[in-house]
Formats: C-alpha cells, structure tokens, sequence
C-alpha cells in the first residue's frame, strides 16, 4: 500500500535481516519518532463516550462498552501521525457500524459479529485514516 509506505519511514531489521517479526517499536515515523511511543502517546486521553458529532477525536482512546450501534466519522484536520483507538463489544445482536464520513480505509468492509470485542485502531497518513482492527470472539 503507498500510504502506508509515506507514513511509516523506515523498519528496523532484528538479527542482521533474520529476524521476520516485527512490532511497534521496530516501525519508526518520518519525525524519527517510534510508532511505539506514538501508541504511548495516545494513552494519556480515555472516554467513554464519542462527542456529541460522532467525530472521533485525534489522540484519544475510546472505550465504548457494548454497543448494538456505533455511528462514528473521522476528522479531516489531524497532522500526519496522529491516530484513534476505539475498543466496543457487540452483544447478543451484531452492533450496527454506521461510518459517516468517507475518509478511511480498512472499516467498510468489516463484518461485526455478535458476541465479540472489538479494536479499531486508526492512523492518519496527511490524507486518510488507515485503520486496523482486532476482533475476539467470545
């Protein structure tokens, strides 16, 4: 993916190359910044809520409990790096996700199921939020 290429600037390689696995700490930004310490950062600023708009706030963690819906848009005036952390469990019933901007990749195709938790974790390129996403079922 070229977004991806323009946000992160390098990986570091473990064992001279032989080591295949990576982690945050090896993904180092175009500031020379770790992505590690960019995940540290977003730590600081927790709700349990979204604002009043549904805009998700840039460095901000949100941990939504169960939800049967989640209408949530992104905003366009972050700065290259910034991201979005949001954590929500479906219940008995699938949560409906409802993305009212267009401005991501990564979330219109994701399928919620019912009985799962959910993280979605978003990273802005200058442009568009890639975002990634982790599911347990229980």
């Amino acid at each position: 993916c070229d977004m991806a290429i323009e946000v992160i600037d390098k990986i570091k390689q473990k064992n001279n190359g032989t080591f295949a696995l990576m982690d945050a700490a090896d993904v180092e930004m175009p500031d020379g910044t770790r992505l590690d310490n960019k995940i540290k950062d977003i730590d600081t600023v927790s709700k349990t809520t979204l604002p009043e708009d549904g805009i998700a706030e840039t460095g901000t963690m949100y941990f939504l409990g169960e939800l049967t819906e989640l209408s949530v848009g992104f905003p366009v005036d972050a700065k290259a790096g910034d991201m979005i952390f949001i954590c929500f469990a479906s219940g008995d019933t699938a949560t409906t996700l409802n993305l009212a901007t267009e401005n991501h990749i990564g979330l219109s195709d994701i399928i919620i199921r019912a009985n799962s938790h959910y993280e979605l974790i978003g990273l802005w390129d200058g442009s568009t939020w890639i975002f990634v996403k982790n599911e347990v079922v229980d």
